[in-house]
């Protein structure tokens, strides 16, 4: 069986539906914040809870529907196979999910600017540059955390690091300092306020990402022993 076999295989098993549930919840409530407040409260939700929130649950989730039957998966395609199929399949649902939530938060907000003295568009352009390559680090940490572990110790890791991301990312003196570096769940939020830190945010992020997924594979066959 070849890669888009896997892929298409891979389709039937994740949970579509609580996925579409949770995305009309976050895209209902981000209008409801549109709606009463500026769009900076909703652009700060978003960042430092939608976006990490969202991808934790899909990386969580995921690893939810394959464990039940992980081991006779693994002895049909390979772990990395299996992974690669259903990060592709998350990403093509979770990116964009998170786009539209994105661009519900910047309704009736100004992007450009005029001023030559500062860059040509605002920060939150910078925020959404960073939020595939952020968004694919949480969901593949969560995803790794859970298989290697238990999915209680990713959801127990996924508070604490969202909590970090509130109180670095979320208060732009600490953000100011190298603590950033330490809320990596707040970074979406740290591109926004220092849009010079984006490069090296797309860097770390996916550099985290793909050791987290090959930490997973590796470990794909002793998760299949202790389940």
């Amino acid at each position: 069986p070849g890669p888009r076999s896997a892929v298409l295989a891979m389709a039937g098993v994740l949970p579509w539906i609580v996925w579409a549930v949770l995305a009309v919840l976050l895209l209902a409530f981000l209008g409801v914040l549109h709606a009463v407040y500026p769009p900076g409260y909703g652009q700060s939700f978003l960042e430092l809870m939608g976006v990490p929130v969202a991808a934790a649950l899909v990386g969580i989730t995921v690893w939810g529907r394959l464990q039940p039957a992980w081991r006779a998966l693994i002895t049909r395609r390979g772990a990395g196979t299996i992974l690669t199929s259903v990060a592709v399949l998350s990403g093509f649902f979770l990116i964009p999910v998170l786009g539209a939530s994105w661009g519900m938060t910047v309704l009736g907000d100004t992007l450009t600017r005029t001023d030559p003295t500062l860059p040509a568009v605002t920060g939150t352009v910078y925020g959404v540059m960073v939020m595939p390559a952020v968004a694919f680090m949480i969901a593949a940490v969560s995803l790794a955390v859970a298989l290697s572990t238990r999915i209680v110790v990713a959801i127990v890791l996924n508070i604490i690091l969202v909590i970090m991301g509130l109180l670095i990312g979320g208060n732009e003196v600490l953000a100011a300092t190298w603590l950033w570096r330490l809320a990596p769940w707040g970074w979406m939020s740290i591109a926004h306020q220092f849009p010079e830190r984006w490069l090296m945010i797309v860097v770390l992020s996916l550099l985290i990402g793909s050791v987290a997924m090959g930490t997973a594979t590796l470990g794909a066959r002793r998760a299949a022993i202790r389940d």
